[in-house]
């Protein structure tokens, strides 16, 4: 019998402050009337830039300049990190390959991670690793 791979769960859910609203409301605001464009990027051929350090790099795939909404693939070597920062606007992470590790653990493939609006993190990988992210769309409430 064939079984599907297990993904990691959090055992901990944090609450944030945001204003709760319904699932259906939030559906309704997730793309603009005028976006109409289907967009395809191939991530395994496209040119990914420098991030905040070396060893940090970056493919853009998708912002929303009215909302603030930034979506990105990124990759960090073995070894490296990110420097603390704040999320502002929340963010929500899903890590493709190697381990990521956020000051709250270590992540491996197939995990999806979400931080709320203005929660505090750092992030780091011991192996390398490639996440997917989108920022900037838990900012208010529609």
């Amino acid at each position: 019998m064939d079984r599907a791979p297990k993904v990691p769960v959090v055992a901990k859910v944090e609450k944030s402050a945001e204003v709760p609203f319904s699932k259906a409301e939030n559906k309704l605001h997730q793309m603009a009337l005028t976006e109409n464009e289907r967009i395809v990027i191939g991530t395994a051929t496209a040119d990914w830039e420098r991030g905040d350090v070396d060893g940090h790099r970056r493919l853009d795939l998708y912002t929303n300049r009215e909302n603030g909404e930034h979506v990105t693939m990124e990759r960090l070597d073995a070894g490296m990190g990110l420097a603390e920062m704040d999320c502002p606007g929340g963010e929500e992470i899903f890590v493709l390959s190697g381990g990521l590790s956020d000051g709250q653990g270590t992540h491996s493939a197939g995990t999806w991670i979400r931080n709320p609006r203005g929660y505090r993190r750092s992030l780091k990988s011991e192996s390398g690793t490639v996440y997917w992210a989108k920022r900037g769309h838990l900012d208010a409430v529609r």
